[in-house]
């Protein structure tokens, strides 16, 4: 098998040539080749997304994937024996049914994890199947997710943002190699509120020329996605701020789980996004103020120390005005109160080293702390199993143990504690209790 032959191959499926590249391949003396192989693989797997017929689709993908094993049996370390394995395999477990699909996404994602350290530099195609794969894993939903953990002991997981990665990746090494990576880096954007991008990319797919059933696709799916970009308005204000508190609350859920880091870190920043429209829209609302500082603090822990300790001082202006437009809000006061009992709680050595990036840091002492949890507590008695906790904290840390132990029983003997952050509450209390 000759480099001319093997170059004639890609340039007929890089045409949409397929049934042209399958006759070559047939045509051949040396069909036993790795590279051969593989190609065949490819041409009869794009030839099952040209039919229309669901038997014959089923069938042209389990021939693809039996061409696709032969060529990884090959030569295992082969770049396009892993980048079609991975593809084909994908396909052929979904049908196969939910359950061998579940089962598969880790060996999916290996080969596809291996293609990319073989030619990962030069080709865009493995980056825009790595990319494919991360956003279908962001878009399952809660139940599905659920599903998935049952079946598969430690299944991938991913986020919009390393999706969006991997299709820019993809567009860098090629512009414009592959209507679908328009498109996908389009729905990327949307997914992460970021509808300027979004119809820039969606405009250029729409446009493609259609030479194939992925460009027809392509196409079709930027075209309606246009659409309801354009009569789409954005969340107002009311539901803005209910999408920050339920994320707020599905993040302090996953905060216990390290498994789901990535899930986590990507709901934060969600939610941010949430935030950060809810206060260009009403700038003097006091949930605006609360859910941003809330969401600012969670996503500069992600984004390290130094841009954590930089945003302290505005962390603590929007609480604070959070607290000056509501004063009858127990949660804004607890928020500020746990922000001043973290800064009071800080080590000498700690403070030297925040010194280190700026000198803008707040004052805090724990008497600070402890007014804004009795006003919370005031305002609300009983209100929060973390609010006891904090009180009972914040007592002990002031040498008062007979004050604090009051409010670290109410924590430590609920009945019934239903969230992530009440069982905090009741472990914190009892291992304190322990101690006083």
């Amino acid at each position: 098998m000759s480099a001319e032959e093997l170059k004639l191959l890609d340039e007929l499926f890089e045409k949409c040539q397929y049934e042209d590249s399958l006759d070559m391949i047939e045509k051949l003396t040396d069909r036993e080749s790795c590279e051969v192989k593989w190609r065949l693989a490819r041409t009869v797997f794009f030839l099952s997304k040209q039919s229309t017929v669901d038997q014959e689709k089923e069938k042209l993908v389990r021939q693809a994937f039996e061409h696709a094993t032969a060529a990884l049996e090959a030569d295992g370390d082969n770049f396009g024996a892993n980048k079609w394995y991975g593809a084909i395999l994908s396909e052929k477990a979904a049908l196969d049914g939910v359950t061998e699909r579940i089962k598969q996404l880790e060996n999916v994602q290996k080969h596809f994890q291996r293609a990319v350290s073989l030619n990962g530099t030069s080709d865009p195609g493995i980056w825009h199947m790595l990319g494919q794969f991360n956003y279908k894993l962001s878009e399952v939903n809660w139940i599905t997710r659920k599903l998935i953990n049952s079946v598969a002991p430690n299944p991938p997981t991913a986020s919009y943002a390393e999706a969006l990665e991997c299709f820019t990746k993809a567009e860098t090494i090629k512009p414009g190699f592959y209507a679908l990576n328009l498109l996908y880096l389009g729905k990327c954007h949307l997914a992460l509120k970021q509808s300027g991008e979004a119809k820039a990319w969606l405009e250029r797919a729409a446009s493609v020329e259609v030479r194939c059933e992925d460009d027809r696709i392509c196409r079709e799916e930027a075209t309606e996605l246009l659409k309801k970009l354009k009569h789409n308005t954005d969340p107002d204000y009311e539901t803005l701020w209910r999408l920050c508190r339920v994320v707020y609350s599905i993040t302090r859920e996953l905060a216990v789980d390290e498994q789901k880091a990535k899930e986590l870190e990507a709901l934060i920043y969600e939610g941010f996004e949430y935030a950060k429209e809810a206060l260009a829209q009403q700038p003097d609302a006091s949930r605006s103020h609360k859910y941003y500082a809330i969401f600012l603090a969670e996503k500069t822990g992600i984004e390290g120390l130094k841009e954590r300790v930089l945003q302290l001082s505005t962390i603590l202006r929007h609480l604070r005005r959070a607290t000056e437009l509501d004063e009858t809000d127990p949660f804004a006061w607890f928020v500020l109160g746990r922000f001043y009992h973290k800064l009071a709680g800080l080590a000498w050595f700690q403070k030297k080293m925040i010194h280190t990036f700026t000198s803008d840091i707040p004052e805090a002492s724990y008497e600070d702390a402890l007014r804004f949890f009795e006003r919370a507590e005031q305002l609300q008695p009983n209100f929060f199993p973390l609010n006891h906790l904090m009180l009972g904290e914040t007592y002990a840390a002031l040498k008062k143990p007979k004050k604090a132990r009051p409010f670290l029983e109410l924590a430590a003997n609920q009945t019934a504690p239903s969230t992530a952050e009440d069982r905090e509450a009741q472990r914190e209390a009892k291992a304190l209790l322990k101690k006083l």
